[in-house]
């Protein structure tokens, strides 16, 4: 720990010595790996349950929605914060902080009694939830420039698989809602020893930020620039369409099924698992550079978003099992598609000194999704009851009602990429 204090002397040196003494540490990897892996499995696990343990405590789809939207509402106020805290207090207490309260939230839910304390619980779990965020920083400080891709991608690898097993361990513990949540909590202790045990600090104290006020916070000035800067905005609205569309099919699928065609909750995991697996394996290299030689970038994102609206209209008129698999599976090949490919575009499309803060504001716009698709899904579901039946509005309503909007928005977003943004492509050439 020689260098946290004599590292500043030395000019440069100090930074890139410390940096690669942990780069080079394959256990740190390792275990960043597995951090993000449970991480994501923990907080998936309850994704596909939460739905029924709503309807457990008797309440519609209306507050159904607005639960699954509790965390991401939490986490839009408190990531950046904790962020900012991190640079102040180091990354090791950030993450030890947010994993005990990942655990005691979840440990709480485990126990929850009325809706009320599970809705609680799921803010509690969001406010501290700036742990993924927290390990991708963390990559960034003991990665050097040309390492720092692969460090990324291991995350977004262990990203992908959390998300695959999550669903289908929540899925084959369907009915025991409670049991789920206390193995989340379990594998929450699990990533705090872990970081406790194997996870040095990677901020030393003389590159720590004393200055930072909380006006610096919240990135307002850099989500307006986003905007206002025409080459980003079509990739901006791309990355905020692309994560409505998958919200939506993670928060009602499983009420779909459920609803409309009587199937158990364990279904809504396997399907789950069906989207997350063929979801990774399209993102793989592999697959990504065949298709991205044959076409430009535009027509991948157009015929994605094209994709993406016929998979979802296949999902609103179907009326068996093996309609929504298909149905799914086509979803999960545009998606697929898409992520990475609009990823690869923010960061190269935004300058090198903003680099962090847009893909910080493409992780709020993530988050935002994440508020936007359940409420208002929920509220379409709800409104079954109240809209005429006559009106064209009626067909956006109750369980397949959700999906038909999706399909609209996802096909109207592809005509806008195909002639209304022209500017964006190729535009990091043209310089």
């Amino acid at each position: 720990h020689g260098h946290s204090h004599g590292g500043g002397e030395d000019g440069g040196h100090g930074h890139s010595h410390g940096g690669n003494v942990l780069g080079l540490n394959p256990a740190t990897h390792i275990v960043l790996f597995t951090f993000v892996f449970i991480d994501v499995l923990g907080f998936s696990i309850i994704l596909p349950l939460l739905p029924f343990l709503a309807e457990r405590f008797d309440v519609g789809p209306t507050e159904i929605g607005w639960l699954v939207a509790s965390n991401a509402i939490a986490q839009v106020v408190a990531a950046p914060i904790i962020g900012k805290l991190s640079d102040r207090f180091g990354r090791r207490l950030a993450l030890l902080t947010c994993v005990g309260a990942s655990c005691l939230g979840f440990l709480a839910l485990s126990r929850a009694e009325t809706f009320t304390t599970v809705i609680l619980c799921r803010v509690f779990d969001g406010l501290f939830g700036g742990n993924i965020s927290l390990a991708q920083t963390y990559m960034t400080d003991v990665t050097s420039e040309n390492t720092r891709t692969r460090g990324m991608g291991i995350l977004g690898a262990a990203l992908g698989l959390g998300f695959i097993f999550g669903p289908a361990v929540g899925a084959f513990l369907s009915p025991n809602y409670y049991l789920a949540a206390y193995i989340a909590a379990v594998l929450s202790f699990l990533n705090f020893t872990a970081v406790f045990m194997m996870l040095p600090e990677s901020l030393p104290r003389d590159k720590r930020d004393t200055s930072s006020s909380l006006f610096a916070i919240f990135p307002l000035g850099s989500i307006f620039r986003g905007l206002l800067d025409y080459r980003l905005r079509p990739v901006l609205l791309a990355r905020f369409i692309l994560g409505v569309l998958l919200t939506t099919v993670e928060s009602y699928i499983g009420l779909f099924l459920e609803h409309e065609l009587g199937a158990a909750p364990r279904m809504a995991g396997l399907v789950l698992t069906l989207f997350a697996t063929l979801y990774s394996l399209t993102q793989s290299p592999f697959i990504l550079t065949r298709v991205a030689a044959r076409l430009s970038e535009k027509s991948v994102m157009v015929l994605s978003f094209l994709i993406l609206g016929v998979s979802l209209w296949l999902w609103s008129v179907a009326t068996s099992m093996a309609f929504i698999m298909g149905a799914i599976a086509l979803f999960a090949f545009g998606a697929g598609f898409l992520n990475p490919l609009i990823s690869s575009l923010i960061s190269r499309l935004a300058g090198g000194q903003d680099k962090g803060g847009f893909l910080g504001l493409s992780a709020s716009i993530g988050s935002l999704t994440r508020i936007v698709a359940p409420v208002l899904g929920g509220y379409a579901i709800d409104a079954k009851t109240t809209v005429d039946p006559d009106s064209p509005l009626y067909l956006f309503t109750g369980y397949r009602g959700p999906a038909l909007a999706a399909s609209i928005v996802a096909i109207v977003t592809a005509v806008y990429l195909q002639f209304a943004a022209r500017p964006m492509y190729g535009s990091s050439h043209s310089k």
